[in-house]
């Protein structure tokens, strides 16, 4: 036993290797048979998995994460506050640093309902070497963060909220939004207070669950005559895409002066127009409402056609007239047998020696198919087929006619709305922090490159990051998307018959090592050994020379191990076989009379079956007889039963089992 627990580590360990290797040179090589282009080296290792957890992550966290994002480099030069009212840049996150100064200016929620962790690294569909990303790790948890920022007005210039999503590990449930938060949050609420109660000026990004598919704009507001806040929510809101491992760009430009608003998906103008009309509710109350108080009189009519109180039926309108008739036209084919029956009793059919007609009931053969009616056009009863019936029209019903007492559609009058005030200007409110407050399903979320600017530069600084990152991100993963598409037809053809099959086989054995590795790496999540092993391969993917001087001599274990168990286990059923024929030779050697009298027992069984199907207990009853071959080779001359028989002679056969079984003995 101890043995073989060595086996299924080595084989565990050398199975990760060997993905190590795949991962590394043979998926580079198959993309570029499949899509006949080279991928850069980048490109390639960003199918690598490093998969090593957090060192602070508590409980072990599921989404695959890099903290060294594979030891690439990653630099981008982000947007600085330029004089005048150019551009001021607020919040320019790319979380490149370690996650320890990441988690320095951001600030994790410890309220009791915010229990999930999260990360900083790269994660398993990072497309850029080197890229870092802040990741949800764990699915059915509430997370929530914040950074703080200066005091800061939005009413001054027009500002600019962008930011990336990207779902690693698919999307059921989950928002992904982004909150700019206002006071008392980030002054008198210390941001490790961070919880959904907390005020904001504005909340923007995707949400999907359920029936709610949309990326956010909200904004609040506050109610002057009640002091009250009021969400603001975007009508019509652009839906949110999705693909797995796809980075996706949101980008909101607002422009207080004008109080326009421009929604962007993927750097593509998905939603705009005013700040006043586009928003529900709306940020002007409307300066009259429905009277609550206004009822609809008793006798408002608002029907606007009644039946004609002057139509009659018609005289000669039959409500009982069929649906269908029988085809006037339709003749009896020649030849057809009126007098004979579809099914007929086998004549062939023989009683069964062991019928008892007293227990079993009268016996009848089983009843086949009528053979005169083979060659005919039809048996039994000829009928006519049924065409729609032209006197059909159904019940009769009264015309409509306009009503002469529509008064219209009710409508409550009008009143002055008590809680109507002006507004002269739409009004964000100023915001404190930035944060990112939500509950999800979903695992392997990855938010970065998160910008927050303010001036009449915003959007082009904007534009020009997402330049150096998304863009870059988004070519990338297209051209990894290609190449783990299949071929089409003709560019299968273009490789020839013997590279064609070749990459038939690469892709499968791929697709199989991929699924089996997922199940190893799971499975080691579970006993805890996840971390070192991943480690190990990291080692190994460092030092190449130590992976090649280790692996023969662990094949050679493994070749070892497994001869010496399949030997082990040959040489246990040689023992079992002889012992199991002494027993046979010593106690089952029937004498002759017996094995005359079983021989005839089972020729009779196997008569009986050629008018029958056994039942699952006679089945047993005939493989314990000893006289197996005669019973097979006589059932088998007689294995012509129709189902029509089975089915009349099944319930008696039940009942006779367990008496013909005696008989038998």
């Amino acid at each position: 036993m101890r043995t073989s627990r060595h086996a299924i580590w080595i084989i565990l360990v050398i199975l990760f290797l060997i993905n190590v290797c795949l991962r590394c040179s043979w998926v580079g090589v198959g993309a570029r048979l499949a899509a006949a282009a080279s991928i850069d080296d980048d490109a390639d290792a960003t199918q690598t998995r490093a998969g090593a957890a957090t060192a602070d992550a508590s409980p072990e966290p599921t989404a695959t994460i890099d903290p060294t994002a594979r030891g690439g480099t990653y630099v981008v030069q982000t947007p600085v506050t330029l004089g005048g009212d150019k551009l001021q840049v607020l919040v320019a996150e790319t979380f490149q640093d370690e996650e320890s100064t990441v988690f320095e200016r951001w600030v994790r929620s410890t309220a009791d309902e915010y229990t999930g962790v999260w990360a900083v690294g790269g994660g398993k569909r990072a497309a850029l070497v080197g890229d870092k990303a802040l990741i949800v790790t764990r699915k059915a948890l509430k997370y929530g963060i914040a950074q703080k920022t200066d005091s800061f007005d939005l009413n001054a210039k027009p500002f600019v909220v962008q930011y990336e999503v990207r779902h690693e590990d698919g999307h059921t449930c989950s928002g992904a939004y982004l909150k700019l938060l206002t006071k008392p949050f980030g002054t008198d609420v210390a941001l490790e207070k961070l919880s959904n109660s907390e005020p904001y000026s504005i909340m923007f990004g995707p949400d999907k669950c359920g029936e709610t598919n949309k990326v956010h704009f909200i904004f609040q507001s506050v109610d002057p005559k009640s002091g009250k806040k009021v969400e603001h929510h975007l009508r019509n809101a652009p839906t949110m895409p999705h693909a797995i491992g796809s980075t996706h760009l949101y980008t909101l430009m607002v422009d207080p002066a004008t109080e326009t608003y421009k929604v962007l998906v993927d750097n593509e103008l998905k939603r705009s127009g005013s700040l006043r009309e586009d928003f529900d509710p709306p940020v002007e109350p409307p300066k009259e409402i429905d009277d609550p108080k206004d009822k609809k009189p008793s006798d408002w009519v608002d029907e606007k056609m009644i039946p004609d109180p002057a139509a009659t039926k018609p005289a000669d309108w039959d409500e009982n007239a069929p649906r269908q008739i029988p085809d006037p036209k339709s003749t009896k084919p020649p030849g057809w047998l009126d007098d004979e029956p579809k099914l007929v009793p086998d004549s062939d059919a023989v009683k069964p020696a062991a019928w008892d007609d007293e227990e079993d009931g009268e016996w009848k053969p089983p009843m086949i198919p009528n053979p005169k009616c083979a060659n005919a056009p039809g048996c039994g009863e000829w009928k006519p087929s049924m065409i729609p019936n032209p006197a059909y029209r159904g019940k009769w019903k009264a015309p409509l006619i306009p009503n002469p007492a529509y008064k219209g559609p009710w409508k409550p009058r009008k009143i002055a709305n008590p809680d109507y005030y002006r507004v002269d200007k739409v009004q964000f409110l100023p915001i404190t922090a930035v944060g990112i407050e939500i509950w999800t399903m979903d695992q392997g979320i990855a938010f970065d490159n998160i910008l927050l600017l303010s001036g009449t530069n915003a959007l082009q600084a904007a534009e020009d990051f997402a330049v150096q990152t998304w863009v870059k991100k988004a070519k990338v993963e297209k051209e990894l998307e290609q190449a783990r598409k299949p071929l089409g037809k003709d560019e299968r053809n273009e490789l020839g018959p013997l590279r064609t099959k070749l990459l038939d086989v690469v892709e499968s054995a791929l697709g199989y090592i991929e699924l089996l590795v997922d199940a190893i790496d799971q499975g080691l999540a579970r006993v805890g050994l996840q971390e070192p092993v991943h480690k190990t391969i990291e080692l190994f993917q460092r030092q190449p020379m130590l992976l090649a001087a280790l692996l023969p001599p662990l094949i050679v274990s493994i070749m070892l191990v497994v001869t010496n168990m399949m030997g082990r286990k040959g040489l246990s059923r040689a023992s079992a076989a002889q012992r199991a024929d002494a027993l046979r030779k010593k106690d089952d050697e029937p004498e002759g009379e017996d094995r005359a009298a079983g021989a005839k027992s089972s020729r009779m069984r196997a008569s009986n079956a050629a008018n029958r199907i056994p039942t699952e207990s006679q089945k047993e009853s005939l493989a314990d007889d000893d006289s197996d071959e005669v019973m097979d080779e006589d059932a088998d001359e007689d294995s012509g039963i129709s189902a029509a028989a089975a089915a009349a002679t099944g319930g008696a056969l039940r009942r006779r089992t367990s008496r013909a079984r005696k008989a038998d003995e």
